[in-house]
């Protein structure tokens, strides 16, 4: 694998993490899919799990493991979807940076 592979799989991972353990999506399908398997929120906001999915969920850090071959096996037979995935963490990032969100 290469730096960029390697770069682009980490992004495209942390891109799936993310939608999955944080973002609502569109009409609130990520969040609604959270709260089936079982990801609640407590008085701050904090998400924790009522089930061991919804721990998984719950953590952006330990999803990124389990969504690891999946980017691996993204970034192998389908590239362009990686690399989608990829840009996007990458513009947000940068909006981060600039003072966004």
């Amino acid at each position: 694998m290469s730096l960029l592979d390697l770069c682009v799989t980490g992004l495209a991972t942390w891109r799936l993490a993310s939608l999955l353990a944080r973002e609502e999506g569109p009409y609130k399908v990520l969040g609604r899919l959270r709260y089936l398997a079982g990801v609640r929120y407590d008085e701050h906001s904090i998400s924790y799990g009522a089930t061991e999915v919804g721990r998984l969920l719950a953590c952006l850090w330990c999803l990124s493991v389990w969504l690891a071959p999946l980017a691996i096996a993204l970034l192998r037979h389908c590239p362009w979807a990686a690399r989608i995935l990829a840009v996007s963490a990458v513009a947000i990032a940068v909006d981060r940076l600039a003072g966004g969100e």
